[in-house]
């Protein structure tokens, strides 16, 4: 196991940097590939922990039991105080597949700065420290990559276990949802699943990550992954099989608690920051992008009753000229008619 430990120092440019860093040697085998349909595309599993200790052994385990090897397992120890960093050492200090990063405490979204900016791989898969995946899920996630390599974001079904038991899902089936730039900035459409169940393509990836938002993310910092994949242009899909194990139990720090007013209201406030961040950093042109509603809509493979409404709306509500959002409307609508599937979700509100 390879042990680095980090000291982080912010700048005003970049927002978080890496400094004072003493490392052994950098294991071999990782330089990063440039990813197509047919190179073969490298994953890196990035654990974040935080007074796991119970936990991060199953979590871990199951990184390294997967079917298809990881060809980076990166544990980001964001400080524990729980003797977590020498449960690591003990049970893990022989392996070589592993490293650990030991880091002050900065909360989630320090670790997946930490993890991001340590890593070399063209898939990133995130794992929180009391979750763990099933043994087949690397290779079904890269198998879906391969066979869509259009796919930036990629998201799956889970189980909930410990104090829940239940299966939870996106969407009954496998589904292409296409890119949402327009759709989230206007929306604050969630569309994810937890952390553990979330992987993204480096190409997108790096243009969100690191993000100099961490006292904002100390928790729930896969909002983060899931609206900033949307407003920096991934292309979603979601898999249907519950490929990750959910841990529900009484140190969950945000699955289950009681709603706080004051909570969401910081929360909604992060979340606009992060959005704003994101316009500035892309140099988006928001008012302009609203004469692409209609041609976003169209990018979308999963026309169903409710997005084409929403988008509808969006398109009405743009400022462009009057001629404009009608002939918006109109080319959602012969899209949706044209193009849409049948199901229940098909049906009005």
């Amino acid at each position: 196991m390879e042990i680095t430990r980090w000291r982080w120092a912010r700048t005003a440019k970049a927002g978080v940097t890496m400094a004072d860093t003493v490392r052994c040697s950098q294991p071999s085998g990782h330089a990063m590939r440039r990813s197509s349909p047919v190179a073969r595309l490298t994953a890196a599993c990035l654990i974040n922990s935080y007074n796991y200790r119970p936990f991060i052994a199953e979590a871990i385990d199951s990184a390294l039991a997967q079917t298809v090897p990881f060809d980076e397992v990166i544990v980001v120890d964001d400080g524990s105080t729980d003797g977590t960093q020498d449960f690591l050492a003990s049970r893990y200090g022989d392996d070589p597949r592993i490293r650990l990063l030991l880091k002050d405490n900065g909360g989630q979204l320090s670790a997946y700065n930490a993890g991001f900016e340590a890593s070399r791989a063209d898939v990133l898969f995130f794992l929180d420290a009391d979750d763990c995946y099933e043994r087949d899920y690397l290779e079904t996630a890269l198998a879906c990559y391969h066979a869509h390599p259009e796919c930036d974001f990629l998201f799956c079904a889970y189980r909930c276990f410990g104090h829940l038991d239940r299966e939870v899902s996106f969407a009954p089936a496998d589904r292409d949802l296409g890119p949402s730039i327009l759709h989230t900035l206007h929306t604050r459409t969630w569309v994810g699943s937890p952390s553990s169940c979330l992987s993204l393509h480096r190409r997108i990836a790096r243009y969100l990550l690191p993000l100099p938002l961490e006292s904002d993310w100390p928790i729930r910092a896969d909002d983060c992954l899931v609206f900033g994949a949307a407003v920096v242009g991934g292309h979603k899909r979601f898999l249907g099989q519950p490929l990750v194990n959910y841990r529900v139990h009484g140190q969950n720090l945000h699955y289950g608690r009681a709603g706080d007013v004051l909570a969401d209201y910081r929360h909604r406030l992060a979340t606009w920051r992060l959005m704003h961040h994101l316009i500035t950093r892309m140099r988006y042109d928001v008012e302009g992008m609203e004469d692409l509603v209609d041609v976003e809509f169209l990018a979308r493979p999963a026309a169903d009753y409710r997005l084409m409404r929403q988008y509808l709306k969006l398109a009405w509500r743009s400022r462009r000229p009057l001629l404009r959002r009608l002939a918006m409307i109109r080319r959602i609508l012969g899209h949706y008619l044209v193009r849409r599937s049948p199901g229940p979700s098909d049906a009005p509100d």
